[in-house]
Order: structure tokens, then sequence, then C-alpha cells
């Protein structure tokens, strides 16, 4: 149950992230997206995706959390903060920390032609 749980909330951040690379300077006007994931009906899951432009670049802030509860008990937990920058079309930096049911995840990534040599 647990790896279902983990795929279902990979492909929703997949699918989102793919709506970001694909057309990474067609922010939504309001700055921000808001997603509520569903199981059996009942919400498990937001997904927030927020936008800020600065001078040459567009920032994106993600945010995801899961919670699946079974009689009023959290038997899973996904916690995921991310921050993406774009530049031109590129995508030349990107950090999340993600929390997968107590295990840690850290990522940090960053284009070398932005970095100094």
């Amino acid at each position: 149950m647990r790896f279902l749980m983990l795929i279902q909330a990979l492909a929703v951040a997949a699918i989102c992230n793919l709506l970001l690379i694909s057309a990474p300077a067609a922010a939504p006007v309001d700055g921000q997206l808001d997603f509520t994931v569903l199981r059996n009906g009942k919400k498990i899951a937001s997904h927030r995706i927020h936008f800020r432009r600065d001078t040459d670049s567009l920032n994106v802030d993600i945010k995801t959390d899961i919670a699946v509860k079974i009689l009023f008990v959290t038997a899973y937990r996904f916690e995921h903060h991310g921050t993406e920058i774009w530049r031109d079309g590129r995508l030349v930096a990107w950090s999340s920390v993600t929390n997968d049911d107590g295990t840690p995840h850290d990522l940090e990534v960053r284009s070398d032609r932005d970095s100094p040599p």
C-alpha cells in the first residue's frame, strides 16, 4: 500500500513538473496553482505551485503534503518542498527537501553555466 501511495504522489508531482518544464514562462496570472489529491473521495493531499517573477528569473516554489489516515491515525506521510529558478526558459537551479514517511531526501542542483569557474 505504501508503495502504491508513493507512486501516486510521484505521478502527481511529475505531471506538475512536466507542465513547468514544457512551458516555464507560462506562469498563471494569479501566480499560483493548487491541486487537491483525493483517495476514495476523501482529500489526502494538497499540492501547491507558487510562481514569483524577479528581474531576470522565474522562481517556482512547490509544496506537497500527503497524509493517509486509517481510523484517525496517520498511516503514511509524504512532505515535499522544492524551489526552482528559471532564466531564459532554462532551469538553472533546483533544490528540494522531502520527508517520505520518516525517510529524508535532500536535493540540490545548479547549472554549470550560472556557476563561477
